[in-house]
């Protein structure tokens, strides 16, 4: 008998596809997300304004979907690396409170998540929070069905939402400064509150000296994307540009849009 070998290459190559292929999957939207939506992204408790917001999740599966949700702290947002303190203990120190902490949703059932801001309004820049929605596997409690047991052996990909909540200071206000040196973009916000700097662009190779640079660049014209930054307030962050060339940015903030431009 002979024995034909498949060639290696074929084989490294059906590796790396099915692996390529994997961790599309795990970091794809459509599959992590794909039976629960949330109503916001974002909920802002303006000065003076209401004590509670309502954030709604929507099961838009064939199935009951069991849900926990967690408020938590941020007590270094301006950095990279944040300590992150959950909701335990008294509200009034921690300073948020949402109800429910589960909930059980059915089949294009839509239910109300309330957060209640129990802050004194005193603070200088904003307090920052995160409400985790985490999608969780059926109470052992619950008798299985014919088709959860059928479907026993299959493997669940769950993610959770991260929705960002701000408490923000009295008379808010961002100051943004961009100031570049070669590759080195230095992004400055001596405000008192938060700024999403998003749509980036930068002038590709071999554009003239002084040449306008727009927002409104057209997708195939050559210009390079940068990375979103957010910025918090009365801080600095400093990223590396693909191009040692002017950006523009579009600063979000206080339910505005700016242009932004450094040198």
């Amino acid at each position: 008998m002979i024995n034909i070998k498949k060639p290696r290459i074929s084989q490294l190559f059906f590796n790396a596809v099915f692996i390529l292929s994997f961790f599309l999957f795990l970091l794809s939207p459509v599959f992590s997300h794909a039976t629960i939506r949330v109503s916001t992204l974002r909920v802002d408790f303006q000065p003076n304004g209401n004590r509670y917001q309502d954030v709604f999740v929507q099961n838009m599966g064939n199935h009951i979907e069991y849900i926990d949700i967690t408020l938590f702290k941020r007590t270094d947002p301006a950095h990279d690396i944040n300590q992150i303190v959950f909701d335990e203990g008294d509200p009034k120190v921690f300073g948020l409170v949402a109800t429910p902490s589960k909930m059980a949703l059915n089949p294009n059932q839509i239910k109300r998540i309330r957060i209640l801001n129990l802050t004194d309004g005193k603070n200088k820049t904003d307090l920052v929070y995160g409400l985790k929605v985490l999608p969780v596997p059926a109470p052992i409690e619950r008798a299985p069905s014919a088709e959860d047991l059928n479907n026993a052996g299959q493997v669940s990909i769950i993610a959770a939402y991260i929705i960002g909540v701000y408490v923000l200071p009295a008379n808010p206000a961002v100051n943004l400064n961009l100031k570049r040196s070669g590759k080195t973009l230095i992004i400055t916000n001596t405000g008192n509150t938060n700024a999403l700097l998003d749509q980036c662009i930068q002038a590709p190779t071999g554009r003239t000296q002084g040449s306008p640079l727009h927002l409104t660049t057209p997708a195939g014209s050559n210009a390079i994307s940068c990375p979103d930054v957010r910025i918090y307030a009365q801080s600095a962050k400093t990223i590396t540009l693909p191009e040692d060339a002017p950006v523009a940015y579009r600063a979000n903030y206080l339910g505005n849009f700016h242009d932004l431009k450094s040198n």
